[in-house]
């Protein structure tokens, strides 16, 4: 008899006290045989490891396993290597999953076995207000190779915009073949401490011949001030170009990443970080340094040489930049970031003015 769980659920955690019990509690509401849940404590500094080994005692398919802090990714992989189920799962320690989340999805797995599996999630704000989210692609029927290819695929790769039939590039709500994991080394990036999931995803995808999606929302994104997702980090400009280098040097032999959407869309991505490094108050200097760095890129060089311009100031910036004159497009972007906080300040001033007349009676 093959007492191997059917899944494994994996669960990173860091300096998670106030959260990972609730986010324990809503895998353990629904575990039985067929599910284990690993528990990986990061090097946490609070009470998370004690919290989590209290559970594991009571309960021999909840595993913890302790490790020196090395990031979510490392954390995740520690899972993936201890896990013993044919199918993972991710949860992170301040979220949680609704509780008939795995009575729903188990069926599935037995009878169409299939090698990466979604669901919708709902998006918690800081007022405890949940809104589902979920894609629009077929639902509860196995979906072809060439469905990802020509569907699923490339708005993932950012070749093309489909708001409808994006998957999101969370782990968290998806269901992995863990044959596919353990045989093609897929992995978690380790030098990444976010966006890291979908350069997962991404691996996993590759090799898989089928996907199926649920219409239902199973997974509770809870939002979480300060957490590693809302910080900037100077490091967001190498990882833009790792990820891009990784999405080409794993499906260049099935699409093109040198079309006009892709130049416009990468281009638009640097640009949007400078704006939102220029927002930082602390470590100007190194973030200048970072920018103007980024700019002598080649392959920045290039999307902003073929890039579709919508403003005058797009355009004067790339023509700057083409001809390798960096420290005067990056005066031009902060000149023009300076417009947008002015133009920011006086929007919410005058949305303030209107609040306080409305009280006082005012018109």
């Amino acid at each position: 008899m093959d007492r191997k769980p059917l899944i494994s659920v994996i669960m990173p955690v860091y300096n998670g006290e106030k959260t990972v019990a609730r986010a324990i509690e809503s895998v353990l509401c629904q575990m039985d045989g067929r599910i284990e849940l690993i528990v990986v404590n990061d090097g946490s500094m609070d009470k998370s490891g004690a919290i989590c080994d209290e559970y594991a005692a009571k309960n021999p398919h909840i595993h913890v396993i302790h490790k020196e802090n090395g990031g979510t990714s490392s954390a995740k992989n520690r899972g993936i290597a201890a896990a013993k189920g044919r199918y993972l799962s991710f949860i992170d320690c301040d979220d949680t999953l609704e509780p008939d989340t795995y009575a729903a999805i188990i069926p599935i797995l037995l009878e169409d076995s299939p090698d990466c599996l979604d669901f919708g999630l709902n998006y918690v704000n800081n007022q405890g207000e949940s809104t589902p989210q979920c894609n629009k692609i077929p639902k509860n029927t196995l979906l072809s190779v060439e469905f990802m290819e020509q569907v699923i695929l490339p708005p993932l790769l950012n070749l093309r915009k489909d708001e409808d039939n994006f998957i999101f590039d969370f782990a968290c709500n998806k269901i992995f073949k863990a044959e596919i994991i353990h045989n093609q080394n897929v992995h978690f990036d380790e030098d990444k401490r976010t966006w890291e999931d979908r350069t997962f995803l991404l691996r996993h995808l590759k090799h898989c011949k089928n996907y199926y999606s649920m219409k239902q929302s199973f997974y509770n994104y809870i939002f979480t001030p300060n957490s590693l997702s809302q910080r900037y980090t100077p490091e967001y400009f190498r990882i833009i170009l790792a990820n891009f280098a990784h999405y080409r040097e794993l499906y260049e032999d099935r699409f093109d990443f040198d079309t006009q959407y892709v130049s416009n869309y990468w281009s638009r991505a640097i640009e949007n970080m400078i704006f939102r490094s220029l927002d930082q108050v602390e470590n100007q200097n190194q973030i200048r340094q970072n920018i103007l760095h980024t700019l002598t890129n080649d392959l920045v060089m290039n999307w902003f040489s073929k890039r579709e311009c919508i403003y005058p100031w797009q355009k004067k910036i790339k023509l700057l930049i083409i001809n390798g004159e960096n420290e005067e497009a990056l005066n031009c972007y902060i000149k023009q970031h300076k417009k947008h906080r002015r133009k920011a300040n006086i929007s919410v001033k005058g949305y303030i003015r209107k609040i306080i007349k409305k009280v006082k009676g005012g018109k």
